[in-house]
């Protein structure tokens, strides 16, 4: 702001300048996290565990959430760059839903190769929901279902109004590279 306005404000109006100058500086870290958050991850061989943990920290920026992620170096080897990335949507949308409807202050996140399926778990303490309650799938839920389906994988959703929901995503091991 021009100094001349500076100088011609009183003191109340001086004081709603610095409440909308923070609110504006806000917005544009908002703006340019949510950016981040949208723009396309680039994936290179054994690169999706450290976007997983990019991804979490992110989320969790304030520390008021616990998270765990155990990722076993296994399920890191041999996925090609599509999958990563469709893995990497699935576990941002789920976190997305957590954040936003959850009130979870734990979260676990578990990526591994069991027998002959790629398994992602992704868990939390939250207040849960009545699965059979949705009408339909919500856009977050159905973008996670469909990504699942490209891979010729299964979801399984486990909740209950306040027991949490753990959410499992399983891809054939033909399908990973």
């Amino acid at each position: 702001f021009s100094a001349s306005l500076i100088k011609n404000l009183s003191g109340n109006d001086l004081v709603r300048m610095d409440e909308l100058k923070n609110h504006t500086l806000t917005a544009i870290n908002e703006i340019r996290n949510l950016s981040h958050q949208l723009a396309p991850a680039g994936f290179k061989e054994s690169a999706l565990k450290e976007s997983f943990e990019m991804l979490l920290n992110s989320f969790n920026a304030d520390d008021k959430l616990n998270i765990l992620l155990d990722f076993d170096d296994e399920a890191n080897q041999h996925l090609y760059a599509d999958l990563q990335l469709n893995l990497y949507r699935i576990l941002q949308t789920q976190m997305q839903n957590i954040v936003k409807h959850a009130e979870a202050t734990e979260i676990n996140v578990s990526m591994k190769k069991i027998d002959d399926k790629l398994r992602l778990e992704i868990a939390d303490n939250g207040k849960g929901f009545d699965l059979q309650s949705i009408k339909g799938d919500g856009i977050g839920l159905s973008n996670i279902r469909n990504r699942t389906e490209i891979f010729e994988g299964n979801l399984t959703i486990n909740t209950s109004v306040g027991n949490g929901c753990e959410m499992i995503v399983e891809i054939p091991v033909s399908q990973l590279s």
